[in-house]
């Protein structure tokens, strides 16, 4: 049988690329938004947290821009990026492999200043939760969204929910209440180990651009929700 293709109306979209030749600064996130959201406050954008072709959706968000302040969301945007790039430079300077201590703060605090000790704190470090079987956390490796390739049971996955709604709630916790806070913090960690495994240019441009769009509907998205149609 013949797929049925989805028809996308991508005058509509936001962030409609498939790869990035630059990384996107605070201002250029802000503006792409508010440029395609409606009237009622609503945008609609790829999603970034699933690109499996056999579930396209993509995301309907409700935003209030008056929810945060923008200039302090561009700058904080702006060195968020930068920040994670110097800690990654730091890292090879002095030859410890970044991705190694996601979770041990007394190397990271010996290794970095003070500025960068903090995003390293913020938003690197390892979401630790309690209480949970390590064994089925390794084999997840923090992919939620494709749990049903992992082929585990129905008490497993009940489990893994629950392990993942405990790190949403340390990620709010950390960097504020929002509807992206754990992506926020996945992507960041994410760009750090893609920086590590030394990623064609290309690749780092997208998932940096992925890492602002996601602070960005962190600050100023009131609602998220996955759709299979814009309207």
């Amino acid at each position: 049988m013949e797929k049925k293709v989805k028809r996308l109306n991508r005058s509509k979209l936001a962030f409609n690329f498939k790869s990035a030749q630059k990384i996107m600064s605070g201002q250029e996130v802000i503006e792409e938004m508010k440029r395609f959201t409606d009237n009622n406050g609503v945008l609609y954008i790829p999603n970034h947290d699933d690109i499996s072709d056999d579930n396209l959706v993509y995301y309907r968000l409700k935003m209030d821009y008056s929810k945060a302040d923008e200039k302090a969301f561009i700058s904080d945007a702006d060195n968020l990026v930068k920040n994670i790039y110097d800690i990654f430079t730091l890292c090879k300077k002095v030859k410890i492999d970044s991705e190694v201590f996601l979770s041990q703060e007394n190397k990271a605090k010996s290794v970095l200043p003070q500025n960068l000790f903090e995003t390293w704190n913020t938003y690197i470090r390892d979401l630790e939760v309690k209480g949970f079987d390590d064994h089925l956390v390794k084999i997840m490796c923090g992919q939620e969204v494709y749990i049903t390739d992992k082929h585990l049971s129905k008490e497993e996955i009940a489990i893994w929910h629950k392990y993942m709604a405990a790190k949403k709630v340390e990620a709010a916790k950390r960097i504020g209440r929002g509807v992206a806070a754990y992506t926020v913090i996945a992507r960041a960690q994410r760009l750090l180990i893609i920086l590590e495994l030394g990623a064609p240019e290309i690749i780092l441009n997208n998932e940096t651009n992925d890492l602002i769009i996601s602070l960005a509907i962190h600050r100023f998205a009131k609602t998220k929700t996955a759709v299979e149609k814009i309207v």
